[in-house]
């Protein structure tokens, strides 16, 4: 990955440390609003002493001189105004993003639905982009309930033990399916990482009740016994794969025919979720059309109904 210019970097000389990189423009909005509301409690004079630097450098610079002046001024304040202490005290938390290869680089973004962490691989080296709104540094339980949520996710992606592959094959038959399976283990997950951080005592945006709500209405296929299962598994933490999660959130209906109890349609192989079930009166006759091209089809075998549509058009059976 390549990062853009503009950026403000920590480099820390212990080699064990985190390397995290901030981008100017987020930089320089955290601190202004550090140094607004205080909400770290910081020493008024320090404050104080921010304005007064920052008045000084439009009075005593040149506009050649000054980007490069606020520049400096704005990566000293953000210390200062511990704004980087607030990423530094969570990051330091999670061991393999410490590693020499691991580098951490925080953006502005405008929106909630633009915040995001990815991990990016080029050769050897891991860039973990976390993408923030700068006015969370004023939401500490917040902005650590995010940072801890996903920095967790990357840090299963690290693990070797996770096994995780962005190119994992899914077993749907279409796009549509592949996408359900991809919500379901995203909720899956989600819940493996909430469950492990409130386990080691931190607090997670997401309730468990909300968790549980999600799990059973996007696992209704499910016996009761096995949703159990599947969470007691959740609950113990036992080293889960990525795979794992993926396994759990196939559809088993979605290679089962509509007779079988599933959901593909045994003529087209298509899915189908609402299967003719009324063969009353003249759909009788669409039946023995599909029975003169598939003799071994039965109407408890079931159909969806755009075969049922392309027989009744070859029957001429108004339905």
């Amino acid at each position: 990955m390549l990062i853009k210019t503009g950026i403000s970097v920590i480099m820390k000389t212990n080699q064990n440390s985190p390397k995290i990189i901030f981008e100017s423009s987020f930089i320089e909005e955290a601190v202004f609003l550090a140094a607004k509301y205080n909400t770290n409690k910081i020493n008024d004079s320090i404050i104080q002493k921010f304005h007064e630097d920052r008045e000084n450098i439009y009075q005593n610079t040149t506009t050649e001189e000054r980007e490069l002046a606020f520049e400096t001024l704005y990566k000293e304040y953000l210390y200062k105004l511990k704004i980087s202490e607030i990423f530094e005290s969570i990051i330091s938390k999670f061991v393999l993003l410490h590693q020499p290869n691991v580098i951490l680089y925080v953006k502005k973004v405008w929106s909630k639905g633009q915040e995001d962490t990815e991990l990016f691989v080029d050769g050897d080296l891991r860039t973990v982009c976390i993408a923030l709104m700068v006015n969370r540094i004023l939401q500490p339980f917040c902005i650590q309930a995010i940072l801890r949520h996903d920095l967790m996710r990357i840090c299963d992606m690290l693990d070797p033990k996770f096994q995780y592959s962005p190119q994992i094959r899914l077993d749907g038959k279409s796009e549509l399916e592949n996408n359900l399976i991809k919500d379901r283990f995203r909720i899956l997950w989600d819940m493996y990482i909430d469950i492990r951080l409130r386990k080691k005592g931190y607090s997670t945006l997401k309730s468990v009740e909300d968790y549980q709500k999600a799990f059973q209405r996007s696992f209704f296929f499910l016996k009761n016994s096995e949703r159990e299962y599947i969470y007691s598994k959740l609950e113990g933490c036992d080293d889960l794969m990525q795979i794992d999660m993926i396994n759990w959130a196939q559809d088993a209906r979605s290679i089962k025919t509509l007779g079988e109890g599933g959901l593909r349609c045994p003529l087209c192989d298509f899915t189908c979720y609402e299967p003719i079930k009324d063969w009353s009166d003249e759909k009788l006759r669409v039946a023995e059309a599909v029975k003169e091209e598939h003799p071994q089809w039965t109407i408890k075998q079931g159909i969806c109904p755009q075969c049922f549509d392309l027989y009744s058009c070859k029957t001429k059976v108004k339905v």
